[in-house]
């Protein structure tokens, strides 16, 4: 798993994704600059691909964009 966190002007965007053919997904977070990866305000989706590196699916954390997740928890959500 490598993950990393980029900080634009209007959004810090946290990126966490694996590597080898078991893992076929990656998370990306957005929340204001600023926000700690341990507190509510983050969105999260998690993009699924096949194994020829082909996205095939964008899913919000429990099916909402709203900036009311925690990036720490990402695992922990359902996604839709």
């Amino acid at each position: 798993m490598i993950t990393g966190v980029i900080a634009l002007s209007e959004y810090t965007i946290a990126i966490e994704y694996g590597a080898g053919p078991a893992f076929n997904a990656f998370f990306v977070g957005e929340a204001k600059p600023g926000t700690a990866q341990t507190a509510t305000g983050w969105r999260i989706k998690r993009i699924t691909y096949d194994l020829n590196n082909n996205a095939t699916n964008i899913e919000w954390a429990n099916g909402s964009s709203a900036f009311d997740k925690i990036w720490a928890s990402r695992a922990l959500y359902t996604y839709s």
